[in-house]
């Protein structure tokens, strides 16, 4: 069962979540219900350092040449 039919809403949920992950989203999505409706989407995107300047073992200083 879909979780909300798109006629429904403005934004559909499915189109969404296919978005982020081509998109390779990094973040959270938070839905809020009332009365077993969707009324508000929350989207909050996660910075990550780009990946050349530091390895996953801290041992990059952090600083570009």
């Amino acid at each position: 069962m879909p979780l909300l039919a798109e006629k429904e809403s403005s934004v559909p949920i499915a189109s969404l979540l296919s978005e982020l992950q081509v998109t390779r989203f990094y973040g959270s999505l938070e839905l809020k219900f009332e009365a077993g409706h969707v009324v508000l989407i929350r989207k909050t995107e996660t910075l990550k350092p780009n990946s050349e300047r530091r390895n996953n073992r801290g041992t990059g200083d952090g600083h570009t040449q």
